[in-house]
């Protein structure tokens, strides 16, 4: 390729730069195209020696030229056979490549495949296939390195047959030979077939990707959005919390005004009272001495007379009464450490309600139920129960997480989330997104439940599973029951008194499992929360008892 290249440019006219077209050599033998060199000489003033413009060898009187037919034919073949070959960095065949069989040494890449002549051909080899009659039938296919596995092995013929039977191509004589009793049908067919069923496939897996483009362009957004609103949260936060501080720190200076008055005034009083009490004191020293002088006075008549003008004392003048070190203020410091134990109990309930809501943000997540108990903990909550919503036949105890029906009434105050006629009682919090906690059921029967807040407190309807705002599972000694909207259905499970519950909010998933020697599933409810959710605890007879079990997340 690249000699056909060199002889082409070796055979361009000098006049015009192109192939050399209808060539004719002038005398000193340098060769242009006929039109080219007539056209220069013509353009000549008169008389003038005709000259080559290669040499500027003059000519007189002028050559007669004439198209050269082998220099013709010489450079067309050049030409057809420059436009039939590719360039030869794209041409070289590689070790993936089918090379041709005719090239010798460096083989160029095949661009067919003969089926009749069992080879590969590159694009100049192949050009007889469409040039000569002899080669009209013969069968091109694309270039295949392994043109020998298109043939078959027992007859030596081209595998154009597909057989359902056994799965695979065969020849024509095969069919009709060790397939003949087989369904079988022209390759060609069957590929069309596939094709559909590949095309069908393959509209299958453009939604699969383009629904997973979406899910990750949605999730992207969802990381967005639960940053900025991560980010406007602690922001909140730092500005409640800073309010928070700058009011005590208010309030603290406000008392420090307040106490710092009072003891000014208090001061200032004492002070006052002492400065009478100093002028008293001079008074009562000055008397003294006087007194100490009549005491010297030898005449009789003198002492007598002065002793006459002594002034009567005040006996009920007020003593100051020595109490030791007070504490004046030490009714505020009581004030301010009672306030400060409220305080604390306030926000760190506060707080611990607000850090509880966190991990319940409901994100965009896959809803593929866990499969272990391992799995299942990762959702665990530290369930409590609600004091404000049990029924007063229910003592709790275990840090409101254990509930057990006594005899006699608790003293539980009015509250309008107490339950009055059924003996249950709500989680203190709600549950959203995954959830997952568990029962014990220590003594008795018990109902483990999930429902809404908005479910009724009182009347037949008020009972777990017998309203739409309840899902139950009846748990008694010998059987499981699951009720929902007042309808009972029968659960066959293993006996155990321990009850598994998870919660998939956005998928509307809930779902119950009996904790015996493995998690075996009891119950699937597949809904539409509209609500935020709490577990439920009911109770039947005296002696019952149950408890939210304190799970630790692995």
């Amino acid at each position: 390729m690249a000699l056909q290249q060199l002889q082409l440019d070796k055979l361009r006219c000098s006049l015009c730069l192109d192939v050399l077209k209808d060539p004719t050599t002038i005398p000193c033998g340098h060769s242009f195209c006929l039109s080219c060199i007539d056209k220069y000489w013509n353009e000549q003033e008169v008389g003038q020696d005709c000259i080559c413009p290669s040499c500027a060898k003059a000519f007189k009187p002028r050559p007669m030229l004439f198209a050269s037919a082998t220099f013709s034919a010489l450079v067309e073949e050049l030409t057809r056979l420059q436009t039939a070959l590719p360039d030869d960095s794209e041409c070289f065949a590689t070790e993936e490549d089918a090379a041709c069989d005719v090239c010798k040494g460096n083989k160029f890449k095949s661009v067919k495949s003969c089926m009749v002549c069992r080879a590969s051909y590159c694009k100049r080899h192949l050009q007889p296939h469409y040039e000569s009659p002899a080669f009209l039938k013969h069968r091109l296919v694309s270039p295949s390195k392994n043109l020998v596995q298109s043939i078959c092995p027992h007859h030596d013929e081209a595998l154009k047959m597909y057989c359902h039977t056994d799965q695979q191509v065969i020849c024509f004589l095969c069919s009709i030979d060790q397939h003949k009793t087989h369904k079988t049908v022209s390759a060609e067919t069957e590929r069309t077939k596939k094709l559909d069923q590949l095309g069908l496939l393959q509209d299958k897996l453009r939604q699969k990707v383009e629904s997973k483009e979406k899910d990750i362009a949605v999730l992207k957004n969802e990381i967005a959005a639960v940053v900025e609103s991560a980010n406007t949260v602690v922001s909140d936060s730092e500005n409640v919390f800073g309010k928070v501080v700058l009011f005590i720190e208010k309030m603290t200076l406000q008392l420090k005004e307040h106490i710092q008055r009072q003891q000014e005034f208090v001061v200032d009083q004492v002070k006052k009272r002492q400065v009478k009490l100093e002028e008293e004191l001079i008074e009562l020293r000055q008397k003294d001495a006087e007194l100490d002088q009549l005491a010297n006075v030898h005449d009789y008549s003198q002492f007598f007379g002065k002793y006459q003008s002594i002034p009567q004392f005040d006996e009920t003048s007020s003593i100051v009464t020595d109490t030791g070190s007070r504490k004046y203020f030490a009714n505020v410091t009581v004030a301010l450490f009672e306030m400060r134990d409220k305080l604390h109990d306030m926000l760190a309930e506060e707080c611990s309600n607000i850090l509880r809501k966190v991990p319940d943000i409901d994100v965009l997540l896959p809803t593929v139920e866990p499969n272990t108990r391992e799995d299942f903990l990762q959702y665990s909550l530290q369930m409590s129960l609600d004091p404000n919503s049990v029924n007063a036949a229910i003592l709790l105890s275990d840090g409101n997480r254990n509930a057990s029906v006594v005899r006699e009434k608790q003293c539980y105050t009015n509250h309008p989330d107490r339950f009055l006629d059924c003996l249950q009682v709500l989680s203190r919090y709600s549950v959203t997104g995954c959830s997952y906690w568990e029962v014990n059921i220590k003594k008795g029967s018990a109902t483990v439940a999930v429902t809404y807040k908005s479910v009724p407190r009182m009347g037949e309807g008020s009972a777990f599973g017998s309203n739409d705002k309840s899902w139950a599972l009846n748990c008694f000694d010998k059987s499981f029951y699951f009720r929902h909207n007042n309808s009972r259905m029968f659960i066959a499970g293993p006996l155990c008194d321990k009850v598994g519950v998870y919660v998939n909010h956005r998928a509307g998933t809930l779902s119950f499992y009996a904790m015996a020697k493995s998690m075996t599933l009891l119950h699937r409810v597949q809904t539409e929360f509209t609500e935020p959710l709490h577990a439920g605890l009911g109770l039947y007879w005296v002696g019952d008892s149950a408890q939210m079990l304190k799970l630790k997340k692995v």
